[in-house]
């Protein structure tokens, strides 16, 4: 399946500022690092919220789905 030109192009912005050792670098900095990362990206409108479950091992997990307007 070929991967979705957004998410490809997330992924790419996050290879210019995340190192290539990142399972070397503590949580607590990787995480502001993610965060840094995801809120200097601009904002888009939400169009629709689906709440949905995630099967997990020993239960479902929720979380929402968030979607754009098509245009």
């Amino acid at each position: 399946m070929p991967l979705d030109p957004a998410v490809r192009k997330i992924l790419e912005e996050l290879n210019k500022v995340m190192p290539p050792q990142m399972t070397k670098i503590p949580l607590d900095e990787f995480r502001k690092m993610f965060r840094a990362f995801f809120t200097s990206q601009p904002r888009r409108p939400i169009y629709k919220v689906y709440d949905i479950t995630i099967p997990g091992t020993e239960a479902k997990i929720p979380a929402s789905l968030c979607t754009q307007r098509r245009h």
